[in-house]
């Protein structure tokens, strides 16, 4: 079980209306009230793609922050627990 006081890195794959209505804006707005770090970027296909890094209990609240923001719809998504990555000090948009 991981406890919300270690870091852990988590991707989520994200499907719905999350392309051209500030997703990646708000997630980078909400890594950084946060204190997380990792990327988001938008993937060819519509969905976007993130991985996040910082404690569990903050990564739970992002999504729900993210989802609040006007036009955003997530119908699904993906989830994964990844090993964190060292020296990591930001979250950045890509491409």
């Amino acid at each position: 079980m991981i406890s919300n006081t270690e870091i852990v890195r988590k991707r989520i794959r994200v499907y719905g209306r999350v392309q051209g209505v500030g997703f990646r804006y708000l997630s980078m707005m909400a890594a950084s009230q946060l204190n997380l770090t990792g990327w988001v970027q938008n993937l060819s296909d519509g969905s976007v793609l993130m991985e996040i890094q910082g404690k569990k209990d903050m990564i739970d609240r992002m999504i729900p922050t993210v989802e609040n923001g006007h036009w955003i719809r997530i119908d699904h998504m993906q989830e994964e627990w990844l090993d964190p990555v060292e020296g990591e000090h930001s979250f950045g948009v890509r491409g």
